[in-house]
């Protein structure tokens, strides 16, 4: 092959030099230089018999042509790339004897245009000396082996951190960047690595992603950009699970905004409770009780004045709070001070904050004793039966909680510090109890525990979905509460305290008749010593029937 394409291929310079090798022949000539070039040629005898010009198909570049000569039928306005098959056609259509082309390489659709010239004994003419000995680079090797193998490699895929988008792009970021065909991100993201100067298209969602990547095989090196760390509250979770095998895909972590800001305020990280605003609401007066250092990724400039408000009215208006915007820019702002002096700033954009809690009064885990709640004369569920009730509940944090019969609030608190990312609801008809819970709110700082004055089930009706119910006092209405949760929820985990034998009998009748499954039955009797003199008696405190079922999944009404 080598020995041919040296009798059939002549090498030169420039333009000027082919047009001068052409001077002294005769026969039809197939330009494929674009229209650029193609005014030099118009000096050759003959120009609009003898050439056809193969052009981009747009009005100006088929007018250009026609301006120099050239009829419709010898301009070939077409869109490569194009095979040896294509080729081979509108060489035998035009009767070429000649081709022009300049050596292009692979990517440019060379390879085919010179074998279907040599295959129909064309003389070529190559703009560009032949190019001896180079080899070619491993993404050539690739397309060249795929081609002739007819074999589809998967294209490579890196979903890369970008830092806080000024000056914090780590060395692995800037190779990546460097080789990519093509940058994906949302605007400010791709704003940020413009001055690498690829092609890039602005979108965030997977699905669009996928999309563009569909329409465009032509890009192998994809970089996905997104702000920050891939692993840290980043779009790069959802992006990984839509990545079929169909890609070669990759991921390189970032510098997060959690670690930048903290080392520009020089403090450690590793203790902060972690949390984002991005798209949600959170009471992080909560967190700020339960943990003495809070990071939080805020979702706009009012966060930082809800938070102080939220702070202010649960008693922590002298928390400090470090809020930093526009992190790594020029225009970069880190302000400080408490809760109150923050509500005089004005804030903008998306940012963070760091909030330092004042010294915290003693953190209880489960089971606090009963004489830190405020009681008076208002029933209250004790300790140790409080205690297993809420294990039987398995609370997670994410709860919806209903708590029926509040009396004094104590499974309320507790069941709102089990669930800091979830919403307590402390239901109680008495007049008397309904202040014993605020107060035993505010003291303990369960801030989302909400109080419900009324009467189950009616009060239910307008309250969220519940995932876990405790009962302590149904009024009664025993079997009309657990219908109407179970209506809300057919899969609620419901507990109830029960002492005398009539509702435990009426409990179980109900827990039958509504279907309830993975029923558990506990009697918990409880001693507790007494000091008489110089001795300790054991006193024993009522049983109490601890039931635990589960909605079955259906519920026949009352």
């Amino acid at each position: 092959r080598e020995e041919r394409e040296c009798r059939s291929v002549e090498y030169v310079d420039s333009v000027e030099d082919a047009v001068e090798y052409l001077q002294n022949t005769t026969g039809t000539i197939f330009i494929s230089t674009g229209s650029k070039e193609l005014k030099k040629f118009t000096v050759l005898k003959e120009f609009s018999n003898r050439v056809y010009a193969r052009v981009l198909p747009s009005a100006k570049v088929i007018e250009e042509c026609g301006s120099y000569g050239l009829s419709g039928k010898h301009i070939l306005a077409m869109q490569g790339p194009f095979s040896k098959e294509m080729n081979l056609a509108q060489f035998r259509h035009t009767h070429a004897e000649f081709l022009v082309t300049k050596s292009s390489g692979e990517a440019g659709g060379y390879t085919e245009k010179i074998e279907a010239a040599q295959e129909l004994g064309m003389k070529i003419i190559v703009i560009g000396r032949k190019k001896e000995d180079e080899g070619f680079s491993v993404q050539q090797l690739v397309e060249v082996l795929s081609k002739k193998m007819q074999l589809s490699p998967k294209r490579k895929v890196t979903l890369l951190g970008v830092g806080m988008g000024h000056g914090t792009l780590t060395q692995e970021a800037i190779l990546a960047l460097q080789q990519a065909d093509v940058i994906i991100g949302a605007k400010r993201v791709v704003d940020a690595v413009a001055s690498f100067g690829k092609e890039s298209y602005i979108a965030y969602k997977p699905q669009e992603i996928l999309d563009f990547l569909q329409k465009n095989p032509q890009y192998n090196q994809i970089v996905l950009a997104f702000s920050g760390d891939t692993g840290f509250f980043s779009g790069a979770k959802k992006m990984l699970l839509a990545l079929d095998t169909s890609f070669e895909v990759h991921v390189l972590a970032g510098i997060s905004s959690l670690s930048y800001f903290a080392a520009k305020i020089g403090i450690s990280w590793e203790d902060a409770f972690i949390t984002s605003l991005h798209g949600k609401k959170e009471n992080i007066s909560l967190y700020v009780h339960q943990h003495e250092k809070c990071f939080v990724l805020l979702g706009g400039g009012e966060d930082v004045h809800t938070i102080c408000n939220q702070l202010i009215a649960t008693g922590l208006g002298n928390a400090y709070i470090t809020v930093g915007e526009h992190l790594s820019y020029p225009e970069e702002k880190i302000v400080t001070g408490s809760a109150r002096e923050l509500l005089q700033e004005e804030f903008s954009g998306f940012g963070v904050a760091m909030i330092f809690a004042p010294k915290q009064k003693h953190l209880y885990s489960m089971g606090i004793p009963d004489e830190k709640f405020i009681r008076k004369s208002v029933p209250m569920t004790k300790r140790e039966v409080r205690t297993i009730s809420l294990s039987y509940l398995e609370l997670q944090e994410r709860d919806i909680v209903y708590d029926i019969g509040a009396g004094t609030g104590s499974v309320s608190v507790e069941a709102g510090l089990c669930c800091p990312k979830g919403k307590v609801f402390a239901i109680e008809r008495k007049e008397e109890a309904l202040d014993l819970i605020r107060q035993n709110i505010q003291a303990f700082g369960a801030w989302n525990v909400e109080v419900i004055q009324g009467e189950a089930p009616k009060v239910l009706e307008e309250l969220p979905s519940p995932d876990k119910v405790f009962i302590g006092g149904s009024g009664g209405n025993l079997k009309e509460i657990l219908a109407c949760v179970l209506e809300k929820n057919p899969h609620a985990l419901v507990v109830l305290n029960v002492i005398a034998l009539q509702t435990l009998s009426e409990a179980l009748q109900a827990f039958q008749e509504l279907g309830m499954v993975e029923e558990e039955y506990t009697q918990v009797m409880i001693s507790k010593a007494e000091k008489a003199g110089r001795y300790h008696l054991m006193k024993a405190q009522n049983p109490i029937y601890i039931l635990k079922g589960k909605g079955g999944g259906s519920v026949a009404l009352p």
